[in-house]
């Protein structure tokens, strides 16, 4: 767990480059003696480390469209109605238009057919002959016998590796089965959602799958025999792809750093001022140390950016490739720092009686305390029961915006938000096994709403989707997720995704 202050700077250099694309393909053509551990060398070497630059997904600026499919009632109103107000939380790609959240109280053994089969029936405009309809997610459970399930359209599948055999796909599809087991359905399915299409997790499994494959890949080339050879005509290939999708992605970062970076530093002493000004208590020593490190952070690339803004707009790919990881960084700093502004402006509204801004912040908490209830209703009654009187404390402060008690009552409502999220961790980490407590939010997250962080509050979506990541790392290591993955459907339809047995 990185420190509050820590933003990593990226690696100056990543590892051996290609040179020449020719030469690799013609020594390991003509020579059987590039095998065994010279083999796998050769090709770390020509394949090179993945960045986590060249696997960023960008999240949509628009909310999913969301529905809940039910055809046996087993949700109540609340329940999805709470399911449709959470789900604005994930931060999808634009290539995802549509979440389907499904739930069948009998399916059958391959509940894969149960999919295929209702769909035609009731929504045949979202399945065609062989595929999912693109742009679309169904993330769902069967009751009778016990599944868990993950589908999409063929794009979407594509570019956030949810087709057979994909990492991402299993432990997407092994994130509903802590809700699902303990009965608490909803939580279940938002944990698969979120996991499954929310851009920064999907980059990440994709950023450690890369670096697994490279490591997999060396060792099985290694071991290959003269079958290198052939091969690394192949990886070279491959190599060329990787070097342009760099090369496209440091273009259009260096895009929006030439159009922002200025702009930014011009408003980073206003900014820091506000950041300063804030005098209610939902501001503390530790957010505005969380500012400072941000800020003298962005002040330390002022240098880089420099050495980079003078590149020509149609200069060579080489050139944006070698600044990669730097345009990389300046783009992360310009975006953190206008988050922070927008996060700060948030508070001084609070703060300064602004009416619209504290309803709106106390909806955001609302939502937050109705995850809590997702949470506790599991494993602590009593914690459910006292979220729910959180959240209809926000819900009524909110129609008071203008009490002149307002903040003392908001910063009660947060103090005993805080408690309850920490007594959640305590009694979920029991279960999930995992090493460490969530992290506390950051000024400069995007999630970011009045009252995050105060006297240590975590936010229960925060809490939630670390629960989900420890069970399902926890179920990996130990061989307990329930099984592999299924992908077939009797039909013979062959849309990507899966189901596993809970």
């Amino acid at each position: 767990m990185t420190s509050d202050r820590d933003i990593k700077p990226f690696a100056a250099s990543r590892g051996p480059k290609v040179t020449s694309v020719g030469a690799i393909v013609g020594m390991a053509l003509a020579s059987g003696l590039l095998l065994g551990g010279l083999g796998a060398g050769a090709t770390l070497a020509a394949v090179g480390t993945p960045e986590r630059s060249d696997y960023v997904i960008q999240p949509a600026q628009q909310t999913v469209q969301t529905d809940i499919m039910d055809p046996h009632d087993v949700l109540t109103p609340e329940e999805e109605e709470r399911m449709l107000r959470d789900a604005s939380r994930i931060a999808a790609p634009d290539v995802v238009q549509g979440l389907h959240y499904v739930v069948f109280a009998r399916n059958h053994e391959n509940v894969n057919d149960t999919v295929e089969e209702y769909l035609r029936d009731q929504h045949p405009e979202l399945i065609g002959k062989d595929k999912f309809a693109d742009g679309q997610v169904f993330i769902g459970v069967g009751l009778n016998p016990r599944r868990t399930f993950v589908f999409s359209g063929e794009d979407v599948a594509k570019a956030l590796d949810l087709r057979k055999d994909d990492r991402h796909l299993s432990r997407s599809i092994d994130a509903i089965k802590p809700g699902a087991r303990d009965g608490n359905i909803p939580a279940g399915l938002f944990a698969g959602a979120s996991t499954a299409i929310d851009a920064e997790r999907a980059a990440d499994a994709r950023f450690e799958s890369a670096k697994k494959s490279r490591v997999g890949g060396a060792v099985g080339l290694g071991v290959g025999g003269l079958a290198l050879g052939t091969v690394a005509a192949g990886t070279v290939g491959g190599v060329r792809r990787s070097k342009q999708k760099k090369a496209m992605r440091a273009r259009e970062d260096w895009d929006y750093v030439s159009q922002t970076y200025t702009d930014v530093a011009q408003r980073l002493q206003s900014i820091d001022i506000r950041a300063h000004s804030l005098q209610s208590g939902l501001v503390d020593e530790r957010m505005r140390e969380d500012w400072e490190g941000l800020r003298d952070d962005f002040l330390a690339i002022d240098r880089s950016v420099g050495s980079f803004m003078s590149i020509p707009a149609d200069a060579p790919d080489e050139q944006f490739r070698s600044r990669a990881e730097k345009i990389a960084e300046a783009r992360l700093m310009c975006e953190r720092v206008e988050t922070a502004e927008a996060n700060l402006e948030k508070l001084y509204r609070v703060e300064n009686a602004d009416v619209d801004a504290r309803r709106y912040e106390l909806y955001e908490l609302g939502k937050d305390l109705a995850q809590a209830g997702y949470v506790a209703s599991d494993i602590d009654s009593g914690a459910a029961r006292h979220a729910k009187e959180l959240e209809d404390a926000a819900v009524a402060l909110s129609n008071q915006p203008d009490h002149p008690q307002f903040m003392e009552r908001y910063l009660e409502i947060l103090d005993r938000s805080a408690l309850l999220s920490e007594h959640l961790q305590g009694q979920l980490q029991k279960r999930n096994e995992a090493d460490e407590r969530p992290e506390r939010t950051h000024i400069y997250d995007k999630d970011f709403f009045a009252g995050s962080g105060y006297n240590g509050y975590v936010p229960f979506y925060v809490v939630s989707s670390w629960d989900s990541d420890a069970v399902a790392a926890r179920d990996s290591n130990s061989g307990s997720s329930g099984g592999g993955v299924n992908s077939s459907f009797s039909s013979g339809f062959s849309g990507s995704g899966g189901s596993s047995s809970f």
